[in-house]
């Protein structure tokens, strides 16, 4: 998805990027209007189909995460670096409105007194709380009620490759549905970071595997370096910066057999990973994954030429 970031306001660093907030829904033209494939043979039922399946799927989610905590909970910042619960809910209904409704439907807007409260790039998370928000209640309503019509929307809009280039392929649909689950995600993670008791269940994980140096799992596996295909030129839901598919080579590289832990990545730090002589962050010089690291990071009893450190 190319990115308009003309209006775009400076960003906190900590907060990613959200999907849907980088430009403006109503400025798509030239290599953005152009850049959303249609592969031919797909079924515009199908993604249609499609569409409506992610989309009820995501919306459970944010019920799930929104209905499970009273209406404190959903107003109160649990971190500085997350947003309110209800800010997520009605930022949700918001860019719905803005892309399906509004972009593509060509509709009045319902709300437009609030794009500025749930505008990512307006307001940081740290800031978010002390603004006049819409309150539990009234921010399901308007999500609500936003679904409602796109819904409606999505049942009478034309998926075939002659449409516009929101409309083509159902890509603001699959869009709007992938910019919920990233908030779904997002609302998970505040949820870990309440106080008290959780909210939520989930069955009990799987037991740990074997230890990784020891027995038959070793500690790292070779990877040979060779080509291969990089995005895709197929799926019709991809962002721009996804496509289009194209051959790259990569050296050969060795990589962590199971996920780094967090003890493991302590150790490589305090062993002067980076090589920055103090253990910090490599913001403060130069640092490329092709650039090999002339050490060995003892404590944690790895390689250190040619290693991707924290992979896994």
């Amino acid at each position: 998805m190319t990115q308009h970031r003309g209006h775009e306001e400076p960003r906190e660093e900590s907060e990613p990027r959200e999907l849907s907030d980088a430009f403006d829904p109503t400025q798509v033209s030239g290599p953005a209007a152009t850049g959303f494939p249609f592969t031919s043979g797909v079924d515009p039922e199908a993604l249609r189909r499609r569409a409506l399946d992610a989309l009820l799927a995501a919306r459970d989610r944010t019920t799930l995460l929104t209905d499970s905590v009273d209406d404190g909970e959903l107003t109160a910042q649990h971190s500085p670096l997350m947003s309110p619960l209800v800010w997520d809910l009605a930022h949700i209904g918001n860019q719905e409105e803005q892309w399906l409704l509004r972009a593509v439907g060509g509709r009045e807007a319902l709300r437009p007194e609030i794009d500025g409260l749930y505008n990512a790039f307006e307001h940081s998370r740290a800031s978010r709380p002390s603004l006049p928000l819409l309150a539990p209640a009234e921010a399901r309503t308007y999500a609500s009620d936003v679904r409602g019509r796109a819904l409606e929307l999505l049942e009478g809009t034309p998926l075939h490759e002659g449409g516009g280039p929101l409309e083509r392929a159902g890509f603001a649909f699959g869009m709007i549905a992938q910019h919920e689950q990233q908030h779904d995600e997002t609302m998970l993670i505040t949820h870990q970071l309440r106080a008290g008791p959780a909210a939520l269940t989930a069955p009990a994980p799987p037991a740990p595997p074997e230890p990784v140096g020891t027995g038959t799992v070793p500690s790292e596996v070779f990877v040979p370096g060779g080509p291969f295909t990089m995005g895709t030129s197929a799926e019709p839901w991809a962002l721009d910066n996804e496509r289009p598919a194209h051959r790259r080579d990569v050296a050969a590289f060795h990589l962590d057999a199971s996920p780094v832990t967090c003890g493991a990545y302590l150790r490589f730090i305090e062993d002067d990973g980076y090589g920055t002589s103090g253990g910090g962050h490599p913001t403060a010089g130069p640092w490329s994954v092709n650039t090999a690291c002339p050490h060995r990071c003892s404590g944690a009893g790895r390689r250190g030429s040619g290693c991707a450190a924290g992979s896994g």
